[in-house]
């Protein structure tokens, strides 16, 4: 483990050195994507279109090896004011070998269909913290943890909650969570239903304009039956965070976590003491039909109609329609469109 963390230090210190600094940072942050397992509050602006790839791994210690990788392709929109839509797919990679109580495999499967629904009920800028309630719904033909097909259904709902520590320097955010799921497997038929419950904190600091650096710390509790029926397992996970805004319309976010106490049991999502996630996403261009007014010089049109006189005659007035890009992110007022 501490060569992994090793390497994984080294690469946030190359990816610092090697991102080149903005010439100016914007003000405040927009903490819709800089979190790696936890959510912000924030959403994008209305007609905003984001395409999306994250890639999440799982890796065991001792009895075994388990390797499992999930990479799940986005796509997100804001309809309306304060609401997100996101609907992905994901396919998984499972390479178990020798651990107890999952059968041995290797395989590489179209896992499931997800729609993420977010609406945001305070805004971070003005009220004295960001408010949004989250439900991920989904669908899977294959178990993430063991790699065993069947059918799998579950929501994960989050109240996520963050504020401004230090004036664009610092970040906090809390996410409430609570997971029912039901599982049906095609070997044996055998079904669970389960929930989990969860806290997690997070905390960024802006180090270079384009850069912020932190870390997570997340607490599960799971229990049998949907309604929080029988105790079966809890764990603590804590990790670093880092995020790049490579451009003004591209950004990668990477978090390691490790399990730092309990008996994870039969967490489902939560099941590896080690886990990896990286994201990375674009955001589309809008545009816009723009009117723009031009005015030939010295024909001015009068301020308000007058009678005419012999020799006079009406003013000129031209106008013409230009399509113009504009930037989603893009406020009014604001010149230069935001970085985070």
């Amino acid at each position: 483990m501490g060569g992994r963390a090793c390497k994984f230090w080294t690469v946030f210190v190359c990816a610092i050195v090697l991102v080149p600094a903005r010439s100016s940072a914007e003000a405040g942050f927009d903490t819709e994507h800089i979190f790696g397992f936890m959510i912000g509050t924030d959403i994008g602006n209305v007609g905003e279109r984001e395409f999306q790839t994250q890639t999440t791994g799982r890796f065991g210690k001792g009895g075994g090896a388990y390797r499992a990788l999930e990479h799940e392709v986005e796509i997100e929109v804001v309809p309306l004011p304060n609401f997100r839509v996101e609907v992905g797919g994901t396919a998984s990679l499972h390479h178990i070998t020798g651990v107890p109580d999952i059968d041995d495999r290797r395989q590489f499967n179209f896992q499931g269909i997800s729609l993420d629904l977010r609406y945001r009920l305070l805004d971070r800028e003005r009220a004295p913290f960001g408010f949004t309630i989250a439900a991920e719904l989904h669908g899977d033909r294959i178990d993430e943890t063991s790699g065993a097909k069947g059918r799998m259904y579950g929501t994960e709902f989050t109240l996520a909650f963050d504020r401004e520590l230090i004036p664009n320097f610092a970040i906090g955010a809390l996410n409430l969570i609570y997971q029912p799921e039901w599982a049906r497997f095609e070997i044996g038929g055998a079904s669970e239903k389960s929930s989990t419950i969860g806290a997690a904190f997070a905390g960024l600091v802006r180090v270079r304009p384009n850069v912020l650096l932190g870390g997570e710390m997340r607490y599960f509790r799971q229990y049998e039956g949907i309604g929080l029926s029988e105790f079966s397992g809890q764990a603590l996970f804590v990790g670093p965070t880092a995020y790049f805004q490579l451009s003004e319309r591209s950004r990668l976010t990477a978090s390691w976590s490790m399990q730092a106490w309990g008996a994870p049991g039969r967490l489902r999502r939560q099941s590896r003491p080690r886990q990896f996630r990286a994201a990375s996403g674009a955001i589309g261009v809008r545009r816009e039909l723009l009117t723009r007014k031009v005015v030939m010089p010295g024909l001015v049109p009068p301020a308000r109609p007058k009678p005419l006189r012999r020799g006079d005659g009406p003013g000129i007035h031209v106008l013409c329609s230009t399509r113009q890009g504009v930037y989603g992110r893009d406020k009014p007022g604001h010149d230069e469109a935001s970085a985070l």
